[in-house]
């Protein structure tokens, strides 16, 4: 079992690791045979060795001198065994020994206290399964694409300068993509992403969700009414009487990945169709529960940070503005940028 400071390596992913333990000693016993089988003199000296570790236990009873004399000829075989592994070009030292997938990490995951190199390569598959990310959804930060951002230089209300959008995005980029590589050790901890429709900011979660993927960490996406949805099903469930069993182990187990997953990723939030209270209520369950345990969240949201003062209340901005990077994802709608470039390259 990995120590109590390390990360911990979910069920499914230790019994990949289980998987690859067993086929690395399958490959072992599979390479022993077959080198026993083309020389059967091998064979044989193998069970005359066994047979004096047999005779060497069974001696422990017995007088010294008899101790001595199986151990003597144990020792004696094994150097035998030795010489003929030798003659035949075999290395004695690895003639049985079981090689590793990985020799780092021996096939367990772990390197030190932390996750092994090969770790994302092993549960990659499994965390994308488990994502909710969409599977046709365009690739992470490298499929970024400038061109789609107006070059244009822009202006305050004071007229001071202010960095074009095309400028403003690849800082966001940057940025966003430094704080997935420093993950889980950002700060801040969480982001907020906000402005209108069609700017990217579904764009900007999913690439976060996919750089933590392929970094080995754990990643939920949700969109909001989904996430309230799911919220409604699990008090349904909950509160009624003899409810269907495996409904409710889905939906008890969704509600343990939403609280304990490396990130969460909460899409347009505000879009919700609940009551008000309701609404509140759940937000402010979430943030403080993934505040407290600290691990990271990140929202996009149509919601300026003064909308959401009016569609939640003052205490869910004091969060937003106390645990969360706020990026401002404004200007036009890429999707017409798009379509303008189609209709153009036709």
């Amino acid at each position: 079992m990995p120590a109590d400071n390390r990360r911990e390596m979910p069920e499914h992913v230790r019994a990949l690791y289980a998987g690859r333990r067993q086929a690395a000693e399958a490959a072992s016993h599979a390479r022993r045979r077959a080198l026993e089988a083309a020389h059967p003199e091998l064979a044989a000296l193998e069970r005359r060795v066994t047979a004096a570790a047999i005779a060497r236990l069974e001696a422990l009873d017995l007088s010294p001198d008899a101790r001595r004399r199986a151990e003597d000829e144990l020792d004696s075989l094994r150097g035998e065994r030795r010489r003929l592994l030798a003659a035949l070009g075999t290395d004695p030292a690895g003639y049985d020994a079981t090689v590793p997938l990985c020799p780092r990490c021996g096939d367990t995951g772990y390197d030190g206290d932390s996750f092994c190199a090969c770790y994302p390569e092993v549960a990659g598959p499994w965390l994308r399964a488990q994502s909710g990310l969409p599977a046709d959804a365009e690739a992470g930060f490298a499929s970024f694409d400038a061109a789609l951002f107006s070059a244009r230089p822009r202006s305050a209300p004071d007229g001071s300068p202010l960095p074009s959008v095309r400028d403003e995005r690849e800082w966001q980029r940057d940025y966003l993509l430094g704080w997935c590589n420093a993950f889980p050790a950002n700060d801040p901890t969480h982001v907020y992403l906000s402005g209108p429709t069609g700017t990217g900011k579904t764009w900007f979660a999913q690439a976060i969700g996919r750089r933590l993927l392929e970094r080995g960490y754990g990643v939920l996406y949700l969109t909001a009414p989904d996430w309230h949805q799911h919220l409604a099903r699990l008090r349904r469930l909950t509160t009624s009487f003899g409810p269907d069993p495996l409904r409710l182990a889905l939906a008890e187990d969704m509600q343990q990945r939403i609280e304990s997953v490396d990130c969460l990723i909460l899409d347009d939030l505000g879009t919700e169709n609940v009551p008000p209270a309701t609404r509140l209520t759940e937000l402010l369950g979430l943030l403080n529960q993934r505040l407290a345990a600290g691990r990271p969240l990140v929202i996009s949201s149509n919601l300026a940070l003064g909308d959401v003062r009016q569609v939640y209340d003052e205490r869910v901005s004091s969060r937003l503005i106390g645990a969360f990077q706020l990026l401002d994802i404004s200007g036009e709608d890429i999707r017409l940028t798009r379509r303008r470039r189609r209709l153009a390259e036709r």
